[in-house]
């Protein structure tokens, strides 16, 4: 049997050993009730089952050949920008930078910081060692391949998450770790309002005999520690609304404040204020999938063979922060971010009528960062600080 096939029969073997109540509603109104796991539990198959996964087949999911694309795609403007914000917030403090990127996939936004010190003059022990923390091994290789292309190999660390830990343990004061679409990531639990309560929402198997091999049901019982992260995230919903909820990706960020106990964190992806992300114009939450560069809103399609992600709530981003005494430094979109850190002196006047030549490729770039589909307003990048141990 095919990847996808076998990714199927797991997620059906795991609703029959483990599903719970939950129900479905014909046209007439009247619920029919079905076996289910939660929406959570779906996603998690979906994407990260050991091998079958759609981060976990071996497969480069990022770029041209890919699903989708990062901010650090768009020419090298993302890394640079980065890089002369460490210069000048963390570099300047005089101590050997400690660097991780968690999430870091390929490599690149890590490679062009690499390359914009290298331009200022950091050579050597100068030039700081970067770690890239990825779940996939195809991405972690892909990003030794281009490291080694650009003669950068030995500045960078390759880690899985669980190494990652015990790197950060033995850090001391003053790391840095960004994190560039990773909370993005992480399962959702997805709520809806009904009849005037909060339900969970889980995943059945279809039976409709469409392409579709598994379909959205309302679990009969709300967990109690799906009701505490709505109040976590500060979520208020009307009628027939969905959202979701990032618990997971709080908890890695708990989980880093502590490891931590100084330093920064930078994370940088599309989400808003718990306002925003539940006004009218979301009644269908924010979840998304992205198969080949093309966007839809339906998880059940191609499970395995698609990315599915949802909007990251900053409100309990920053909840999640301070409850391990950590204070938000920065908050602004990417654009205000991108401008701050001087992205507008980065375009260059020239008469070269090649509309490939660099220095119009580099003011392309510069413009499709700020202004192309509002990407650069819809993400989002907060700086996390604390300085001393035990003191914000």
């Amino acid at each position: 049997m095919d990847r996808e096939t076998l990714l199927h029969a797991r997620i059906r073997d795991r609703i029959t050993a483990e599903g719970t109540a939950g129900w479905l509603l014909d046209g007439s109104g009247r619920k029919r009730y079905v076996q289910a796991i939660s929406f959570r539990d779906y996603m998690a198959e979906c994407l990260y089952a050991e091998g079958l996964g759609y981060y976990r087949d071996g497969a480069v999911r990022v770029g041209r050949k890919g699903d989708f694309y990062t901010s650090s795609g768009i020419g090298s403007l993302m890394g640079d920008m980065l890089a002369d914000y460490l210069n000048k917030h963390a570099l300047a403090a005089g101590n050997p930078l400690y660097i991780m990127e968690w999430g870091a996939g390929t490599g690149r936004l890590g490679l062009q910081m690499l390359a914009r010190w290298r331009l200022m003059g950091m050579q050597g022990s100068r030039l700081p060692v970067y770690r890239m923390v990825d779940s996939s091994r195809s991405h972690l290789k892909a990003a030794y391949q281009a490291a080694a292309e650009e003669g950068l190999a030995e500045h960078i660390r390759l880690l899985e998450p669980d190494e990652a830990w015990e790197h950060l343990r033995e850090a001391g004061q003053g790391a840095v770790v960004i994190a560039n679409e990773l909370l993005d990531a992480f399962p959702v639990h997805r709520i809806i309002q009904l009849g005037g309560k909060l339900k969970e929402l889980g995943a059945a198997v279809s039976d409709s005999g469409n392409t579709d091999p598994f379909r959205e049901c309302v679990l009969e019982d709300i967990r109690p520690e799906v009701e505490q992260a709505v109040l976590w995230h500060e979520l208020e919903l009307r009628e027939h609304q969905r959202a979701e909820l990032n618990v997971e990706g709080m908890k890695w960020l708990q989980r880093l404040c502590r490891v931590l106990g100084s330093g920064m964190i930078i994370l940088i992806d599309y989400g808003a204020e718990a306002e925003e992300l539940t006004g009218p114009h979301r009644m269908n939450g924010t979840l998304l999938c992205y198969k080949r560069h093309v966007a839809h809103d339906n998880p059940y399609r191609d499970p395995g063979s698609q990315d599915i992600t949802a909007h990251v709530n900053f409100t309990a981003v920053r909840k999640a922060a301070e409850s391990e005494g950590w204070q938000v430094a920065e908050y602004c979109s990417q654009q205000q971010f991108l401008i701050r850190a001087g992205i507008l002196d980065e375009l260059r006047e020239h008469d070269n009528p090649d509309p490939f030549c660099p220095e119009a490729r580099r003011n392309r770039a510069v413009r499709q960062l700020l202004l192309s589909d509002g990407m650069s307003e819809r993400f989002q990048v907060m700086v996390l600080r604390k300085n001393e141990r035990g003191a914000v």
